[in-house]
Formats: structure tokens, sequence, C-alpha cells
């Protein structure tokens, strides 16, 4: 295109050339007035034609340069929109194959699910299943997006290159018209007055010229009518592409749709039967609580079974005993009238002879009730016949007295605290020491008296609750202490209840008389 137009210039020189030379030679064949005006009056002609012809070759040449950085840029633009078209091809095939693969474990999902509903406990894999599906999922809408973002640039530089080709086709309509406008002007030229003259030579040199230059300025606008013609086939052929693009995107995008549609049902039969699952689980937990807590109470009941049983074989074992007695000295009691003891005695037959000093007492749930020392536990225990210090018996035991059992009366002035226990003590060992030096005096006196259990004289005392048969020297305020330990007492108004009392309506009752109540504590 340059070198044309460096030719087209040379043309234009030489025309230039042959002007000079042409008038130097009408001013060489000097001609009257009136040729020479009409001379001059054509030559200022020429020189404007020739003037605007060189403004238009200017123009024309400024518009091809345009022109043709114009296409380099199209075509540029072109060869980019193909590598970009091959790239989202590849990118397509790579959205196919991953949304097959996507089937695929739809389906593998379905497989699992319909195992699950059949037999067990896979949610584990369905669960990692689902994270990666999710995935992949998202990972495709976040292509899918950039897609449709770099379609919408590519259909913008798409609908920019066609407003280019519009401008170019119409610069190349003004070219033309200007070509004919131009060829017009130069076919307008006066010719001379003389036909005979040699002005005849003169004006063909120019006109040929002009002629050579609109042939070789339409020749160019063909040239770039063709080019944009085939610009603008390319631009159809890229936009039909984008169009089948789309409608392969928006293929893709309900395909998508439609995977998610299922993929959001496959979550509701897998939350479904997640929910099965855990309701299954939790009325397992309940029915192995509820057996375990049975177990529970089958075991209590066999314990305290046992436990009765025990105390049955101990009673008959001691009824047994008593009998085996009774028998062995019948003949030694058949004067006296038999006599039957409502509880047993704390003292046996057949034991021998112990020491009158109190031997080492082991630590008791209620303390032991012969030792005379000040500190005790605060209970008093079940006192065994070998535990408990026994007077020894210096005959056989005469049946001629009852046993009589005490049953202790209620402290009504012990729980409002006012008393000191340490006098309390003193005061019951002064009353019953008398009692007990009393009691032992005849017994160590008469050494060959018979060891015998007389009312006037021996008071047992036993526990109506535990049956703990307690000596008659045994302090009452301690036997009163071991009775009440049966039973939680209020602090304040001595109100008894029994051990496996709700431990709460203990605590209200006793909290009752700190909310301004008024109690009777008479």
């Amino acid at each position: 295109m340059i070198t044309q137009l460096k030719e087209e210039l040379g043309r234009v020189r030489a025309c230039l050339t042959e002007k000079e030379k042409l008038q130097r030679e009408i001013l060489s064949n000097a001609s009257p007035s009136s040729e020479k005006a009409a001379l001059k009056e054509q030559l200022r002609q020429t020189e404007e034609q020739l003037q605007a012809t060189r403004q238009h070759g200017a123009m024309l040449a400024s518009e091809l340069r345009d022109v043709s950085s114009a296409r380099d840029r199209s075509i540029s633009e072109l060869h980019r929109l193909r590598v970009e078209m091959e790239a989202l091809r590849m990118s397509q095939a790579d959205a196919q194959a991953q949304r097959s693969r996507l089937e695929e474990q739809l389906d593998s999902m379905k497989a699992a699910a319909q195992q699950e509903t059949q037999g067990g406990a896979d949610g584990g894999a369905a669960k990692g299943a689902e994270a990666e599906l999710q995935r992949e999922v998202e990972d495709l809408k976040l292509r899918l997006h950039m897609a449709a973002e770099h379609y919408k640039e590519k259909y913008k530089e798409c609908q920019k290159l066609q407003r280019q080709v519009a401008k170019l086709s119409e610069q190349q309509g003004e070219l033309k018209k200007s070509a004919v406008a131009s060829g017009g002007l130069a076919a307008e030229v006066p010719g001379s007055p003389q036909a005979g003259s040699p002005q005849v030579s003169v004006q063909g040199s120019p006109t040929s010229s002009h002629v050579a230059l609109d042939t070789f300025l339409q020749e160019k606008l063909k040239g770039i009518s063709k080019e944009a013609t085939e610009k603008s086939d390319k631009y159809k052929k890229c936009k039909q592409m984008l169009s089948e693009e789309k409608e392969r995107s928006c293929m893709f995008a309900d395909e998508l749709a439609k995977m998610e549609v299922k993929w959001k049902e496959q979550l509701k039969v897998n939350e479904s039967l997640k929910l099965q699952l855990a309701a299954e689980e939790d009325r397992y937990k309940s029915q192995v609580a509820e057996k375990g807590r049975e177990v529970k109470e089958l075991k209590e009941n066999l314990a305290l079974l046992v436990k009765e049983k025990e105390k049955l074989e101990e009673e008959l074992q001691n009824r047994a005993e008593a009998k085996a007695g009774l028998a062995s000295e019948g003949s030694s009691l058949e004067s006296s009238p038999p006599m039957f003891l409502q509880y047993p005695l704390p003292y046996t037959h057949d034991a021998l002879p112990a020491p009158l000093v109190a031997q080492q007492s082991t630590e008791l749930q209620f303390g032991n009730p012969y030792s005379t020392g000040d500190t005790r536990d605060g209970a008093d225990g079940e006192f065994s016949s070998d535990q408990v210090p026994r007077l020894p018996p210096v005959g056989p035991p005469s049946w001629d007295s009852n046993v009589v059992c005490i049953q202790p009366s209620r402290n009504l002035s012990r729980p409002d605290g006012l008393e000191d226990p340490e006098e309390h003590n003193n005061q019951g060992g002064d009353v019953e020491q008398p009692v007990a030096g009393d009691l032992q005096s005849p017994l160590l006196n008469d050494s060959r008296a018979r060891f015998c259990f007389d009312s006037s004289m021996d008071i047992h005392k036993r526990c109506p609750l535990c049956e703990v048969i307690f000596p008659p020297n045994y302090d009452q305020s301690k036997f009163e202490e071991h009775v009440e330990s049966h039973w939680k007492v209020c602090p304040m108004c001595s109100e008894q209840f029994p051990l496996d009392c709700d431990q709460q309506l203990f605590e209200k009752h006793v909290l009752t008389h700190f909310d301004g109540n008024v109690l009777n504590f008479t």
C-alpha cells in the first residue's frame, strides 16, 4: 500500500513537471492579452485541482493507513477469538466429562442410598460422596459463571468490531463518492478556445493522470471492500459460534439445575434416613435403659430376698439351737413352768467364764455401749456374744424372771439445742451407775447363786427397729440416740422422718421454719 502511494506521488510530481514545461512553452509562445488571461485562468484552475487532488491523496493515504491498522487489529482480534473459542471448546469438553462423571456419582449415590434403606449404616461414605459432589457442583457453577462473563466480554468486543466494520464501510462509500466527484471535476475542466492550438497536448496529460489515479483508487476501494466483506463474514461466523456456545452453555446450565434438583432430593432422602436412624437409636437406647432399670430392680429384689432368706435361716438356726438347749436342760427345768422369751438372750448358755475386765473394743457402727470412755462414734451397732464382755455365770440360769423390752419415749426437748449433751451423759451416768453397781454386787457376792434375769434387777433394752440388745446399765440417752438414728429429725421442731424419705421434702420442711411461718414447738 505504501509503495503504491509512493508511485502515485511520483506520478503527481511528473505531472507537475509537465505543467511547468507547459507554462514555459506558453510563456515562450507569447499570445495576445485575451488568450493570455484565459490561459492564466485555466492554469489557476488546474493548480487548484492539483492542490485538491494532493489533499485528497493525503487524506486517502491517512485513511488507508488507518484502515490497514484497523484491519491488522481486527485480524489479531479474530485470531485471539479463535484461540479463546478453542479454549472454550476444550473447557466445554471438560465440563461434559465432569457432567458425565457427576451423573455416574449420582447413580452410585442412588445405589448407595438404596443399600442404606435396605440394610444399613453406610452414612460416612455417603457423606463423603455428597461433600465431593457438592464441591464439584460449586466448581462447575464458578466455571460457568466465568464462562458467562467471558462470553459477555467477547460479545462486547464483537459488537465493537461490528461498529468498526460499519465505519470502514461508510469510509469506503465516502471514498467512492470522493473519487466520483474528482472524476467529474476533471471532466468539467474547460478546453482551449482554438482547436488547432498546441493546448490540446497540454490538456491531455493531466486528464490521463486523473484517470490513472481514479482507477488506482477504485482498485484500492475494491480491495478494502473485499476485506470489509471478509471481516463481516468472519464476524458473522464468530457471532454464530458465540450463539451456539451460548445455547450449549444454556443446555449445560439446565442440566446442572436438574442435577442440583436431584442432588437436593438425594440430600432430603439422606436427611430423612438420618432422622430415622437417630429415632431408632433413641428407641434402642430407651429400651436398653428400661431393660437396665428392670435388671437393676430385679437385682435389688434378689438381694432383698437373699437377705430375708439369710435372716430366716438365722432365725431358724437360733430357734433350733434354743430348742436343743431347752431339750438338754429339760431335766433341770421340770419343776419350773416353761418361759417363752419375746427376744433372744444376748448371752449364750455354753459360753466360758470371761474376765470382768473390759476388752479392747473394735470399731462398731454405733459404738460400744460397754465402753466407759468419753470418745464415741455417735452411733451404736449390733453386739455379738463374742464382742460383749459378760459376767461369768456361776450356775445355770434361772428362768423365773421375764426379759423386759423398754420402748424409748420421745425426747421433745432434745432438738432445741438448749441442753448440753455432756451434762446429759453425765446425768445419765450418775443415774445408771449406782444401778449397775447394785445389779452386779449380788452376783459377785453370791458366787454359788444361779445366774438369772431378774425383772427387778436386770432390765434389758432392745431397739424396736434393728433388734439390737443393750445391757441393763446402758445409758438411756445413748439408747434414745441410737433409736432416733433410724429417723431424720428436724433440728427445729424435732419432727421425725424415715431415712428413705425424699431429701428435698426434708429440706423444704426445714426451710419452712425460716420463712416467717410460726410453728408450735410444744
